[in-house]
């Protein structure tokens, strides 16, 4: 499967998932076991090639997805340019509850930072 097949059936399957969670570890355990449910490989808390940056998920070795529940956005835009630029990262996708960080992605690819392709899923409801 391609990174944006990829990218493309995991954004629609957390899009149309339901969480509740306390905290950004509760909802990370909810994301693993739904793409585990759904026959996903996945790693958590991969170290990436830049030997700084740690991503929440890499799904099938290439697909990297970061969870964020709260976070300025200059600081999530920050670490998800150092992201885009891993040779092992070939699209990135940002989970997000935050309206704060709404367009993100968009800004991101119409930038002249170099990188892969960013794409965005927000889960607005859920928090407890």
């Amino acid at each position: 499967m391609t990174s944006p097949v990829l990218t493309t059936y995991v954004s629609a399957l957390l899009a149309d998932a339901t969480f509740t969670y306390a905290d950004e570890v509760a909802l990370h355990e909810q994301i693993a076991a739904l793409l585990d449910l759904n026959g996903y490989s996945f790693e958590r808390e991969v170290r990436l090639s830049d030997n700084r940056s740690r991503i929440d998920f890499l799904i099938a070795g290439r697909l990297g997805v970061e969870v964020k529940i709260k976070g300025a956005r200059a600081d999530v835009t920050r670490q998800l340019i150092r992201y885009r630029r891993c040779s092992e990262i070939e699209a990135l996708l940002l989970v997000t509850t935050r309206s704060s960080h709404a367009g993100i992605a968009k800004a991101l690819n119409d930038s002249r930072v170099k990188g892969c392709p960013v794409f965005q899923v927000s889960i607005l409801e859920g928090g407890l």
